[in-house]
């Protein structure tokens, strides 16, 4: 993900532009940031399993 603007500058503007409560904006902040670390974790997992020969079927659990 690319952003042009700064994420900080982003916040504050939230802050101030849009009157949010400062622990909204960190709530909302700390999301963008866990989203790309939740993705590339997903990727890793979704690996890890096609290696070990597991195959998993959309919406199927594992511990059953």
């Amino acid at each position: 993900m690319a952003l042009t603007t700064k994420p900080v500058y982003l916040f504050y503007s939230l802050m101030q532009q849009v009157n949010m409560k400062p622990k909204y904006v960190y709530s909302f902040m700390a999301a963008i940031r866990l989203i790309p670390l939740m993705i590339e974790e997903m990727k890793t997992l979704h690996h890890a399993l096609k290696v070990r020969g597991v195959q998993k079927k959309w919406g199927e659990r594992f511990l059953s």
